[in-house]
């Protein structure tokens, strides 16, 4: 999701050379209210993306992350076959999820209006995604449509 992606690149940024308490505070203001830093938005690189699979049939699958989060048996099964694997996964298979980290890792769910704020200027991102997984799926997953973050979870 748009919005726990630029969380995490505002904790990178801030984690560069020791961590600044306002750090945080600084960068998440300027982004809600100016430009985001070159990069964060990613909704007219998927778009170029889009154009150029419809244009020159490039293979390319999209998946959300809540795909892998609900179903990753079946998720994986779905990689698996677009790459043309002919062994399936043993039936006992566990599929883990690794290099996440739940948890508060910068105040930015706990400061609604901030939360609101930058959730508004990544719009695009969100409309671009959820087209992609409806062109790909003639349907998008509840989580998707409701836009929801990491904030929005609880276990996270």
């Amino acid at each position: 999701d748009p919005l726990s992606r630029v969380e995490k690149l505002m904790w990178l940024h801030c984690s560069r050379g020791g961590f600044a308490e306002d750090c945080l505070d600084r960068l998440a203001n300027t982004a809600a209210q100016s430009d985001l830093p070159r990069g964060w938005l990613v909704h007219k690189h998927m778009q170029q993306l889009a154009m150029s699979i419809g244009a020159y049939g490039l293979k390319l699958h999209v998946l959300h992350q809540e795909m892998l989060k609900m179903r990753p048996s079946e998720t994986y099964r779905i990689i698996a076959d677009f790459l043309g694997t002919t062994v399936p996964f043993p039936t006992d298979i566990q599929f883990g999820r690794y290099n996440s980290i739940t948890g508060r890792r910068t105040g930015l769910c706990q400061n609604v209006s901030l939360y609101r704020k930058l959730k508004r200027r990544l719009l695009s991102d969100y409309d671009v995604i959820e087209n992609m997984i409806l062109h790909r799926y003639g349907q998008v997953p509840r989580e998707v449509s409701l836009r929801r973050t990491r904030c929005d979870d609880s276990s996270q």
